[in-house]
């Protein structure tokens, strides 16, 4: 079955963390947490009230950077730096090589930036395209573009760099991004069922990875508890400007390790997007759903499912569901279908209102392979004025 994410509840107006049944959480055993060695996926619900009120001021099409952390030593952002042709930031040195007349950059950087591209350091008076210097006799930071033209002549920021830390520590965890809102990444507790969040419902999934270099180093050897925050700093769709940040308690836990535990440094500190798809897949390829609308009032087999080449199926629970239904009457009777072979025998529905559904384990004594058709046969209509709805498989997908 595939792992149900870790549901947070934030109420973004009174700041507090709630639980389903809409009560705050106060007390460190109840915050979201995560302990040294795990890797998980987190559904994040952002409300304004203890109903549930959805938060409704985050824009379509948000990213976000994620970190977990208890203090503020920070390493250097990229500072860029400006350029105006009328205002002469950038004055030529020889050649193509241009010196930042500015007073931001005092010292020599740690690195410097074209375009967010890390540049190369180089020699002084012999740059190469791409690459900076640091001319110490006037304190002033040297560069030749990519294209060797004048700075001053790009946007403001396109030349950036990175002022010396000493010392710095990094976050308990610092989430991928290429894993917030990925796709059947939302576990919808009314259907049981993955979908895409939608962000503008408040809705952001993301993974956290505990089992890390950077965890171990602020956590491994400390006592099994450490308070600490999550931070959601939201990024606008257009500009990528951190329009928004949400943070809450979020609680880091040590646990006791044998002689021989090893950290996985697959992506240093993160899945990489390559592992995240993969781990998102298997949540369809290995435990997975299929849907299939139909009418209750036609006595007849429908499709829900085939089998696909290479692929073998193990059906596990059948659900019928009812959308729609006017006239209430005698409901229908059914059975779930592999192929020929009855999964279960003819049983009369009880889903005869709206939401309403059944349920049933089916006891399959084997997988089916390729292009075996997974059928729920309406064995008797049911005698309402209308009703329709949906035939829902859940099971198990292996390679052949």
């Amino acid at each position: 079955m595939a792992e149900i994410p870790l549901k947070i509840i934030f109420d973004e107006a009174t700041q507090v963390l709630r639980d389903s049944a809409g009560t705050e959480i106060t007390t460190n055993e109840l915050f979201p947490s995560a302990t040294f060695g795990q890797k998980f996926m987190v559904n994040v619900q952002i409300t304004i009230d203890d109903a549930g009120t959805i938060y409704p001021d985050i824009e379509a099409g948000s990213t976000a950077d994620i970190y977990v952390e208890n203090d503020y030593s920070n390493p250097s952002p990229i500072l860029g730096l400006p350029s105006d042709t009328t205002e002469d930031w950038w004055t030529v040195d020889s050649g193509s090589e241009y010196h930042y007349n500015g007073t931001e950059v005092e010292a020599e950087p740690a690195s410097v930036y074209f375009d967010g591209t890390i540049a190369t350091k180089g020699t002084l008076g012999a740059l190469s395209a791409g690459e900076w210097a640091w001319d110490g006799g006037n304190s002033r930071l040297v560069v030749r573009l990519t294209d060797s033209s004048d700075p001053d002549t790009k946007a403001d920021g396109w030349v950036g760099f990175k002022v010396v830390v000493a010392s710095y520590t990094k976050p308990f965890i610092e989430v991928d991004s290429s894993t917030f809102n990925q796709a059947n990444s939302w576990y919808d507790e009314g259907t049981e069922l993955f979908r895409d969040p939608v962000i503008t419902d408040g809705e952001m999934s993301f993974e956290v990875n505990a089992n890390s270099f950077d965890f171990w180093n602020r956590i491994g050897t400390k006592n099994w508890i450490v308070d600490t925050t999550i931070q959601i700093q939201l990024l606008a769709p257009s500009t990528a400007e951190n329009y928004k940040i949400i943070e809450f308690q979020f609680v880091c836990r040590n646990k006791y390790l044998g002689s021989n535990y090893t950290v996985d440094v697959v992506g240093a500190n993160v899945y990489t997007k390559g592992e995240v798809d993969a781990l998102l897949a298997g949540y369809q390829e290995k435990h997975i759903t299929f849907v299939a609308s139909l009418d209750f009032k036609t006595a007849q087999e429908n499709t829900v499912y085939t089998v696909p080449a290479d692929k073998k199926f193990l059906p596990e629970r059948g659900i019928i569901l009812t959308d729609a239904i006017t006239g209430i009457a005698t409901p229908p009777t059914y059975k779930w279908l592999a192929d020929v072979t009855d999964l279960m025998p003819a049983t009369v529905a009880s889903m005869n209102a709206v939401n309403e559904y059944d349920s049933d384990d089916l006891d399959s004594p084997l997988f089916y392979g390729a292009g075996a058709v997974i059928k729920m046969e309406v064995t008797s209509a049911g005698t309402s004025t209308t009703h329709t709805g949906k035939a829902i498989i859940k099971g198990v997908l292996v390679d052949a």
